[in-house]
């Protein structure tokens, strides 16, 4: 059984983003509430559970992310340790207390089961660092570096394609792409670009260790060029693709979901991103976890992906081709 905990932020910072939220959770519910066991916690001033949204009494006052997550604390250890579970944790600011919620979040344990964290971010205000020292290292316990830490929401308008990519990363169980040659797909030099970028960025987040951290940003900037060698020549034609990427390739590349040039400018950004950390950490001695929590998100949102390219390369992946061709 899949367990998914959406915590989300009801606080008078959020007004501007309440309801598209709560229908995209909505949605989330009609579509899987049948076939996941499917919790709901709003938290203001306090923590309302309920395994329908439209249960969940509205809110509209401080914001306390200590109280969400003593609850969720509590809901996981009836989770049994064969069970998944997903955390998924939306909001747009800091606790109202810091001080008593960096004590509060101290004292709980990690669950026993295998639990993933998503966090969306909303605005420039999320607080990327309280997840990366207290959030993350209790509740994200399957050691999968390559799932973005945080997915940016800056408009309500863009709430569709936010939650799209939360959708699929916590329903569809994204694979690991490990292996890069020419045999590789552009949809999967795309997903791995952004795996390998989000790796270097979650290792990075926990290290003080200088030479460690220019080490994995070594590697992760060498794995970028290797799939960008490999995109440009797939631009140019001059590797063969496989029959069974047929379907993604005449439909995805069709409509315009994934391409070569796609994938190269998202490994430019990528790598001109790592360059400039790695640039930081080398000259200034600074390192990823003296960053504001400004500059943190801004880091860490090149590593996700646009939520209608992930729900696309799934709806037609597997179809078949003459079919598929023509929808």
């Amino acid at each position: 059984m899949h367990h998914v905990y959406f915590v989300f932020d009801e606080s008078a910072s959020m007004s501007a983003f309440t309801r598209s939220v709560r229908d995209e959770l909505r949605e989330l519910e009609r579509s899987y509430g049948q076939t996941c066991d499917l919790h709901f916690l709003g938290f203001s001033d306090s923590v309302f559970h309920s395994n329908s949204v439209d249960t969940v009494p509205p809110q509209h006052g401080s914001t306390s992310i200590w109280m969400a997550f003593e609850r969720i604390s509590i809901l996981l250890k009836s989770v049994k340790t064969g069970d998944e579970a997903s955390v998924v944790f939306i909001s747009d600011g800091q606790d109202s207390n810091p001080d008593m919620c960096t004590r509060r979040l101290a004292f709980l344990s990690s669950p026993s089961c295998q639990c993933t964290l998503l966090c969306i971010g909303i605005g420039s205000q999320f607080p990327t660092t309280l997840v990366l020292e207290q959030l993350r290292p209790k509740f994200h316990t399957v050691g999968d570096d390559g799932l973005p830490l945080v997915i940016p929401l800056c408009s309500p308008v863009e709430s569709g394609q936010v939650f799209a990519e939360m959708e699929t990363l916590v329903f569809e169980q994204q694979t690991q792409v490990k292996v890069f040659n020419e045999g590789t797909s552009i949809r999967d030099l795309m997903s791995g670009s952004e795996q390998t970028y989000n790796m270097v960025v979650n290792r990075c987040s926990r290290l003080s260790d200088r030479e460690a951290s220019l080490a994995i940003m070594d590697e992760g900037m060498a794995t970028l060029e290797r799939i960008k060698g490999l995109a440009e020549r797939l631009r140019d034609t001059t590797l063969e693709v496989e029959v069974d990427f047929l379907p993604l390739a005449s439909n995805l590349l069709r409509v315009g979901v994934f391409n070569a040039s796609k994938c190269l400018n998202k490994v430019k950004n990528m790598t001109a991103q790592l360059g400039l950390m790695r640039s930081r950490v080398s000259n200034q001695g600074v390192m990823f976890a003296s960053c504001t929590d400004a500059e943190k998100q801004k880091v860490l949102s090149y590593g996700h992906v646009v939520g209608r390219h992930l729900k696309a390369a799934h709806a037609y992946h597997g179809a078949n081709y003459m079919v598929s061709k023509q929808v």
